[in-house]
């Protein structure tokens, strides 16, 4: 079954907050999100808008290797391996 760009997206989306608390953790010396999910909240409030367009830009959307670096949300990138690639290949 193929995942859909939604699902792509939404995986590399949590991703990169899961990454974002972590290192606000560090940042902090504490956990961000000890009362709750407020940290989360916010990162969504502040940031998603701005995340989905730069999914949109990049080549990450529609790599095979999404998962290893999307993340970075790369416009340009060596790594890239297209998705419509590597399925023809598989045949």
């Amino acid at each position: 079954m193929e995942e859909s760009l939604f699902q792509r997206f939404m995986e590399v989306q949590k991703k990169y907050v899961e990454d974002a608390t972590y290192f606000e953790g560090i940042n902090t010396h504490c956990n961000p999100n000890s009362d709750g999910n407020t940290f989360i909240i916010t990162w969504i409030k502040l940031n998603a808008v701005q995340f989905r367009q730069q999914w949109d830009n990049s080549l990450c959307k529609d790599c095979s290797d999404y998962r290893k670096c999307g993340t970075f949300l790369e416009s340009d990138c060596n790594r890239f391996f297209n998705i419509s690639a590597s399925l023809s290949s598989s045949n």
